[in-house]
């Protein structure tokens, strides 16, 4: 089973999931403003942050360009992964994936990305002798 995670024309976002045929098997009732509820409403239909995408529209592109799209397959065993995540609209968010597979993503937004780590630390992300790498 696949997700994917839509940005509509008007910003909102949308959750799909499709059988390996890319049959839509369902979809979200409802657009969210942003992408972290969209993910949250898609766990109550199965979702665990595994074999999905994220397709932002084409005018919220990323550093380099082109729209940020991010592909995500779960490999066993899981590693222990905290990632910090810059959006389409440049705010700041942080994503921790624990050994089990299953994730937990700041409640809300950063203007920095030192706000953000800062937000991990106390949700128990412990700093190494390198930055945290961007994950978008």
């Amino acid at each position: 089973m696949r997700w994917g995670f839509l940005q509509g024309m008007r910003d909102e976002w949308r959750w799909y999931r499709c059988d390996d045929s890319g049959a839509v098997l369902g979809s979200s009732n409802q657009g969210f403003s942003e992408l972290r509820a969209c993910m949250e409403n898609a766990e109550h239909a199965g979702f665990r942050y595994s074999n999905y995408q994220v397709h932002a529209r084409a005018s919220a592109l990323g550093a380099s360009g082109s729209p940020v799209t991010e592909l995500r397959v779960r490999a066993e065993p899981v590693q222990e992964q905290w990632q910090f995540v810059r959006d389409a609209r440049n705010a700041w968010y942080w994503r921790h994936t624990r050994r089990n597979g299953s994730q937990h993503v700041s409640s809300h937004s950063f203007e920095t990305m030192t706000d953000c780590v800062a937000d991990a630390v106390r949700h128990g992300y412990v700093p190494s002798d390198r930055e945290p790498i961007e994950a978008c």
